[in-house]
């Protein structure tokens, strides 16, 4: 059975990127018998999660960015209007 008095070193998990690094890094894990593999599944499962909501942060900042840009262009075509009247 695998020591659990050492702590495992875990990189950042801010993007999509870093996720996939420590899937892969859980799943190896998991192969070699260092992690029960009833633990893999939960850490894998905590991982999606977390990659669930890093996405939609990233469409939400996506659509914030869209509407704005939208709002800035309807407001020129407005003051283009009333510039012509």
């Amino acid at each position: 059975m695998p020591s659990r008095n050492r702590s495992p070193r875990v990189g950042p998990l801010s993007t999509i990127s870093d996720i996939r690094r420590e899937l892969a890094h859980i799943y190896r894990a998991g192969r070699r018998g260092d992690i029960d593999t009833a633990d893999m599944g939960r850490f894998a499962h905590v991982l999606r999660v977390l990659a669930e909501v890093i996405y939609i942060q990233d469409v939400e900042e996506k659509i914030d960015t869209l509407e704005k840009h939208r709002s800035g262009i309807g407001l020129r075509a407005l003051s283009q209007i009333k510039d012509a009247a």
